[in-house]
């Protein structure tokens, strides 16, 4: 093993790793294997690997040793994942994509049919995403989409696991984790833009916020982003002299507040439980304490105040839906959470770029996605 994979081996934390690996990618056929020669047609790219088109210098350097030795070794590859194309004889690389781009330039050159060296091997995809990632991170001209890639693959995967000890499997801070996954979010438009000014990851988060609400003018200043490297606060000073506000045209915080009042909310429309569950705050009731930008510390949506269920309740002796298998208590919580977040994606342009609003992005992703997964396993056949 190269000291570059044991050092990033060591330091995703993987105890046994770095010898599975080695296993899985020695390329001496072992007990019972042999060295088979498959069309380069039936064998797909592993579907873990991120990689765009290798650099011509860097294949070229490679073909030119198989133009004077041929190729050296074997590859490594596992019976295609989907059983289909797997009855077919079509496999998936495990380990060695630019060996196989270079070999096939070579024989393109020769007017021979590409055949590669092949070992046979299964491989589980969690085995082939840990190799896919130590083949890419070891190279140093990835860009944030294709590290924004790996981590959503690793979120995917490994969806028991937090942002923190995902970042210590890649090597990485949470941080890093963080701002890739936003960046695995972002519209194809901004992604487009994104991969021809690499470094303006900021800028594009930014504008991920603003396309939500005005899509075209995200878009244009991404292209100004690209064209003339605007940063967050030309960003934020261009969005500012494009609503050029009116206060002649903007409703008073007095008729904005009226109007959401009168409106129907998320809890109207798809609460089913007895109507004798006040819909009215409570003159008694306590009021959430929401964190200010003078705060320290990150309140958590979790600490909010639940929804009241009247006392009444539990003396009814009839079935009610605090009874029965979901309860009513979170289920008016999560009606609650959801009408929350629509009304603050409505002014999503006002919230600050802050560690505060990040954790907080963060905790609502997650949480929907753990309700997500145990909901979908809820409904999977046993």
């Amino acid at each position: 093993m190269s000291g570059n994979r044991g050092a990033w081996i060591r330091r995703r934390g993987q105890s046994g790793a770095e010898s599975a690996i080695d296993q899985v990618i020695d390329r001496q056929p072992q007990l019972g294997e042999q060295v088979q020669q498959i069309p380069d047609e039936l064998i797909e790219d592993s579907p873990y690997q991120t990689r765009r088109p290798f650099s011509d210098e860097s294949i070229e350097d490679l073909a030119q040793g198989m133009r004077e030795t041929g190729f050296q070794g074997a590859l490594i590859a596992r019976p295609h994942s989907e059983p289909t194309k797997r009855r077919h004889g079509v496999f998936q690389l495990v380990y060695g994509h630019r060996r196989r781009v270079a070999w096939r330039r070579v024989c393109v050159e020769r007017g021979e049919p590409c055949l590669l060296p092949i070992i046979v091997r299964e491989v589980s995809d969690e085995r082939m995403l840990t190799i896919g990632a130590q083949e890419n991170l070891q190279r140093q001209d990835l860009d944030p989409l294709e590290e924004a890639q790996l981590v959503a693959w690793h979120e995917r995967m490994y969806f028991d696991k937090n942002q923190t000890e995902i970042g210590a499997m890649l090597g990485k801070s949470s941080d890093w984790v963080s701002v890739r996954s936003r960046v695995h979010k972002l519209p194809d438009t901004l992604k487009e833009r994104l991969r021809k000014r690499p470094r303006a990851i900021k800028q594009m988060l930014e504008l991920g916020v603003l396309s939500l609400q005005q899509p075209n003018l995200a878009v244009e200043l991404a292209d100004r982003v690209v064209e003339e490297n605007l940063t967050v606060e030309a960003i934020h000073a261009a969005i500012r002299e494009h609503k050029q506000p009116d206060s002649r045209e903007q409703p008073s915080r007095e008729e904005t507040h009226n109007r959401r009042a009168g409106a129907t909310s998320v809890q109207d429309v798809t609460n089913s439980a007895p109507s004798d569950v006040d819909g009215e705050v409570r003159a008694d009731e306590p009021k959430v304490q929401r964190p200010t930008r003078d705060d320290q510390e990150f309140v958590p949506l979790a600490s909010s105040t639940k929804p009241q269920i009247p006392d009444r309740d539990a003396h009814n002796s009839a079935p009610s839906i605090a009874t029965s298998s979901g309860s009513a208590t979170d289920l008016l919580l999560l009606q609650e959470a959801a009408g929350a977040l629509v009304s603050v994606a409505a002014r999503a342009e006002t919230l600050p770029m802050s560690e505060i609003t990040e954790q907080a992005l963060d905790q609502a992703e997650h949480a929907l996605a753990a309700i997500r997964q145990v909901l979908t396993r809820r409904c999977q056949p046993s």
